[in-house]
């Protein structure tokens, strides 16, 4: 099985240079969210190998979330 990791980014241009990008990258299954909360709706329902992350996303920064 290979390993997954999860890329959340809310701009789409970032979104589509990360899928040209990682698409290279056979050994390893990607899963996209465009912000905060469709990441954490997608982490209730998959494990995750690891996770690439902005780390300004609008209307959910702070350390509370």
């Amino acid at each position: 099985m290979k390993p997954k990791i999860l890329v959340v980014e809310d701009k789409p241009e970032n979104i589509a240079a990360s899928k040209e990008c990682y698409s290279m990258r056979e050994e390893y299954d990607f899963a996209y969210a465009i912000d905060y909360d469709e990441a954490m709706t997608t982490l209730g329902g998959t494990s995750y190998t690891g996770i690439i992350t902005d780390c300004f996303m609008p209307n959910k920064t702070g350390s509370g979330n």
